[in-house]
């Protein structure tokens, strides 16, 4: 599944009234007239919308430049393969997948990102579900690390064998599981 169209409306919940519709056309080019503007004027000239929403949408960039602004925190969901595989040495070898974290703005659907995600892996099974929130910025994320349209999350394939020390992959696991169970929060 593809989003046909940023979700405005996730901005204006944020408190930054926007009330056209925008397109990705839209949004990549209001993105280079925020990188390429000095002032509030020459954004809203240079991204050709409805001045008050393109105040509003320069507010925004602008709160989510100085870490003030909100953003989707996603971690998609972690696999294992369904199947063990036979090893190199006779012993048995499962895989896994872990994502890293990725930041979107506000009209990034991520409960799409998370079903593209488990689309892609339709045929491992779901080791841990993954998770999103809203977050202020952090100040540890730079404004160029937060994607402005859906895309995959990085993440890093794990082949384990039985034998095998498995270093890496228990400090990974250990990473996922403790910013998943920070995401989701404590459940009671």
């Amino acid at each position: 599944m593809v989003q046909e169209s940023p979700d405005m409306g996730a901005v204006t919940r944020a408190g930054y009234r926007i009330t056209a519709k925008w397109t990705w056309d839209d949004i990549q080019r209001a993105m280079f007239c925020f990188e390429m503007s000095q002032t509030a004027n020459a954004f809203v000239a240079c991204v050709r919308k409805r001045r008050t929403d393109a105040l509003a949408l320069y507010r925004y960039l602008r709160d989510v430049q100085n870490h003030r602004g909100l953003i989707y925190e996603v971690l998609p969901p972690a696999f294992e393969s369904a199947t063990p595989e036979e090893g190199e040495e006779g012993g048995t070898c499962v895989s896994f997948i872990l994502y890293d974290t990725g930041y979107f703005f506000l009209w990034v659907d991520p409960e799409e990102i998370i079903q593209d995600t488990l689309s892609r892996y339709a045929d491992m099974e779901i080791r841990y579900p993954g998770a999103y929130r809203v977050i202020p910025t952090p100040y540890d994320v730079e404004f160029s690390m937060i994607a402005w349209r859906p895309l995959e999350v990085s993440g890093t394939d794990y082949v384990i064998c039985t034998g095998q020390q498995a270093i890496d992959f228990n400090d990974a696991i250990s990473r996922y599981v403790a910013q998943l169970r920070e995401i989701m929060g404590e459940i009671s």
